[in-house]
């Protein structure tokens, strides 16, 4: 099952954010797994050595039904939520029947 990884900005918990550029705030992965090494790379890259440690519950607590981490210091949010291959593929606007890489590629590239 795809996952859909979304980062976005929590205005009360921060008021600037330090979010990536706005084709960077969504992404698509094919399977679990990716979606949290992803969540793990996001969180130590925009906590820059902090202690990562605070959001470990938050990050174990992310299953097939999704999650979220956050917000961190700067207000970041970042949210897993599972999806449908036939839907990345309508919001794609490509036909659902190709391989998933290309789905992928095709939603990622928006």
């Amino acid at each position: 099952m795809p996952y859909i990884i979304t980062i976005w900005h929590n205005e009360d918990a921060a008021p600037t954010p330090v979010i990536p550029k706005p084709k960077d705030t969504r992404k698509a992965v094919a399977t679990l797994d990716e979606a949290l090494s992803d969540v793990s790379t996001i969180v130590c890259n925009l906590m820059a050595g902090e202690n990562f440690g605070q959001y470990q519950d938050q990050f174990r607590a992310i299953d097939e039904s999704g999650g979220t981490v956050g917000s961190l210091p700067d207000g970041t949010v970042i949210e897993v939520r599972p999806t449908h291959w036939d839907v990345l593929a309508a919001r794609a606007e490509i036909d659902h029947r190709v391989p998933h890489a290309r789905i992928l590629a095709a939603f990622n590239n928006q």
